[in-house]
């Protein structure tokens, strides 16, 4: 889309995680968070993405080697604001449209990008915050709006009292910035607050004191804005992307015996017509052809299968390539 740069912020350490890896470097269906998050902007074809890392931050770094991004770094962590602020430099002579998003909210489907950006545009707004009605909104910002529902500030948990934490609208941390705009707003941020940090949520309130009109656009499906910063969170994320997987591959024309043990990464691919039994497991950027069958427990990864292939039960193939109408035998071992 033209005028559309895409932001995203990767630079948090993920303390809940409790583990010694970026929280944006973890692996979710065979594809590091901040990757996925990449992919949400793909039918918006942006003229410049940038992500912004921590320092030392390498898996991040390594996470998204291969693609055209620019990298930012935030030295300090000092707040989703200060983050956002590290990627002007790379945005200097953008004059359009920026996202701004986080690297841990891997479950948004490209199709909500692609509508916060016409709903920030239609109505002719300075910003436009992606938002969602949920059931528990403890631990999120929640979106204020005035009398004719205009957005007038988002209020972080820690900084809520008891009327504005009823709210059930919240903020996703996901927004749409007239990029000029923002990046003069930034230097007006405080760090006046629980946390200590520049909240990149103040820029709305900002936006509010200049009289600058704000949006918002709800998700139609609150399930895609989750959020990971726990193990548990991300082991539900799975859940959801592989669901989502097996969908995408029984409509093409595959057939799942039983989908619920049937695990597939999001780049895998199966040809038309082709059966899988119980329990296998394809992995990483494998391909399948058409008309195969791969019986119970069978497990490949990163391999390119042709068609009309026989797998038997238990084998397991490791960056192969299998030409067409090959027979495999149960509990075969298949190296690159």
């Amino acid at each position: 889309m033209k005028g559309v740069a895409y932001v995203v912020l990767a630079a948090g350490e993920g303390k809940r995680m409790h583990s010694r890896l970026p929280k944006a470097a973890h692996e979710l269906c065979g594809l590091p968070l901040v990757r996925h998050v990449l992919l949400q902007a793909r039918d918006l074809q942006p003229e410049r993405s940038v992500v912004v890392v921590g320092r030392r931050d390498d898996e991040v770094a390594q996470a998204v080697a291969g693609l055209d991004v620019r990298l930012a770094c935030q030295e300090e962590r000092l707040g989703t604001g200060h983050a956002a602020a590290q990627a002007e430099s790379e945005l200097a002579d953008f004059d359009g449209d920026v996202i701004v998003t986080c690297g841990d909210i891997p479950l948004v489907r490209p199709e909500t990008i692609c509508e916060l950006v016409e709903r920030h545009r239609a109505a002719h707004v300075t910003a436009t915050v992606l938002s969602a009605h949920v059931k528990n909104p403890y631990g999120y910002g929640r979106i204020v709006r005035d009398g004719l529902g205009r957005v007038t500030a988002i209020v972080e948990q820690t900084d809520a009292d008891e009327q504005t934490a009823a709210i059930n609208e919240i903020n996703t941390g996901i927004y749409c910035f007239r990029s000029r705009e923002l990046f003069k707003a930034l230097p007006l941020l405080s760090r006046a607050n629980v946390q200590g940090e520049y909240y990149l949520t103040d820029v709305i309130g900002e936006f509010v004191k200049m009289g600058r009109p704000v949006g918002a656009y709800a998700a139609p499906d609150p399930e895609e804005v989750m959020g990971i910063n726990t193990r548990a969170q991300l082991a539900h994320a799975e859940r959801v992307m592989r669901n989502r997987v097996r969908q995408r591959v029984m409509e093409a024309g595959a057939t799942l015996t039983d989908p619920a043990t049937t695990f597939m990464d999001v780049q895998v691919q199966v040809g038309q017509d082709t059966t899988l039994y119980p329990g296998v497991s394809l992995l990483g950027e494998t391909r399948i052809g058409e008309g195969c069958l791969i019986e119970t427990h069978a497990s490949i990864r990163d391999s390119v299968v042709g068609s009309e292939v026989h797998i038997g039960s238990g084998a397991v193939l490791t960056g192969c390539r299998i030409a067409a109408g090959v027979r495999i035998g149960p509990g075969s071992h298949l190296g690159p």
